[in-house]
């Protein structure tokens, strides 16, 4: 493509510091962000630093990459994890902590309705190198304690007070889709249990969309800061993301802080995010273990799983296992093994046969199981 076919596409960054919030457009594939008087394209007010900080590329692809200036007296962070001396890809759209600043950056004005950072909840990965310390003893604690669980009711207020203890999250409120109807938890510090009003706007959100929303700062966001909701509760900061097992989305959690100019930084986004993960699995395996131990009135006998050689048992079973569940099932195997045959038992034991769990999610976004098929 000619190079007048694909022009510089301008960077926009929303900057809060010290001096307030504003937007600047940069138009070029390389710059510099620094502290005051660095002579850097881009300057922000932060203390301690007058030199160069970040610095942002496009590779051939056009995409965002970012890389941190060694030495700084801070770590720079996203929700990807730690910026390091090296160019590492970025989110478009994305939010950087740099020290007690935040910097988001985008290649275009987006519409007023999409302010809001949403983010892929597979993007978020810890921050590596991040010492352990009390955060991971109360992920694991929280791990052990869901193992010995049986119920939602239990298992939903054990990973919200880990959230209050791992982050710096006021208050968490959590949605989820039963068999018998929607249920809601609420949880404030230090152990309190009643209700308070959470931003429906971000949760409908979620729900919507499936994805993650983190507003790290709410007077900063042209948008969230005109939720009534944000503005009547006081509320700084907020992340909402879906809880999601066996390709389904089971509900929503929700966290915000109420102080006064809290802010919810990308860690604690992937701390959220972890608790989430480890709740959607203990649910999702409480899902899986109840149907093995139904009834046998639903049992999985099937014509086209009926087989008398034990090389075979292993098979029969494992295509029992995940008919009834929600997996997406990837079937292998060479021309006249039978595929077609066990993607039709596969079917007829599920639970869409009956319009019991009508589900359009795209493949790459749910858990795969692999089953091949041989003579």
């Amino acid at each position: 493509m000619p190079a007048d076919e694909n022009p510089t596409m301008p960077v926009c960054l929303e900057i809060t510091d010290r001096s307030g919030s504003r937007e600047v457009e940069i138009e070029a594939d390389t710059f510099w962000i620094g502290g005051p008087r660095s002579q850097c394209e881009v300057e922000l007010d932060v203390a301690a630093v007058f030199g160069r900080v970040l610095e942002v590329a496009r590779d051939d692809r056009g995409r965002l990459r970012v890389r941190a200036e060694p030495g700084l007296p801070f770590p720079i962070r996203c929700a990807t994890g730690t910026i390091g001396a090296r160019f590492e890809s970025f989110l478009d759209g994305d939010v950087l902590n740099v020290g007690p600043a935040l910097v988001r950056l985008r290649f275009r004005a987006e519409p007023a309705s999409e302010q809001v950072v949403a983010l892929d909840p597979g993007s978020l990965a810890a921050a590596p190198g991040s010492p352990v310390g009390a955060w991971y003893r109360t992920f694991m604690e929280m791990a052990d304690h869901l193992e010995g669980l049986k119920s939602p009711g239990e298992m939903v207020p054990a990973a919200m007070a880990a959230i209050l203890r791992a982050t710096g999250a006021d208050r968490v409120h959590v949605e989820m889709d039963e068999d018998d109807g929607p249920q809601a938890w609420f949880m404030s510090r230090p152990d309190d249990r009643r209700q308070f009003r959470v931003s429906r706007s971000l949760v409908e959100q979620v729900r919507a969309s499936g994805r993650v929303v983190h507003v790290p700062l709410a007077a900063s966001d042209p948008v969230a800061r005109t939720f009534h909701s944000v503005r009547s509760e006081g509320i700084s900061a907020a992340v909402a993301l879906p809880i999601s097992a066996l390709g389904k989305n089971l509900g929503v959690i929700y966290a915000d802080c109420t102080r006064d100019g809290a802010v919810l930084s990308a860690e604690d986004l992937q701390r959220v995010a972890f608790c989430a993960r480890i709740l959607a699995t203990a649910l999702g395996n409480r899902v899986l273990v109840r149907s093995l131990l139904e009834p046998k009135a639903q049992s999985t006998a099937h014509w086209a799983l009926e087989s008398k050689s034990p090389a075979s048992a292993e098979f029969i079973e494992r295509v029992k296992l995940y008919a009834p569940a929600d997996y997406t099932v990837l079937l292998r195997g060479e021309t006249g093994t039978g595929k077609d045959v066990v993607g039709r038992a596969l079917h007829e034991l599920s639970r869409r046969r009956k319009g019991e769990h009508p589900l359009a999610l795209p493949a790459h976004r749910r858990d795969i199981e692999r089953l091949q098929v041989s003579r």
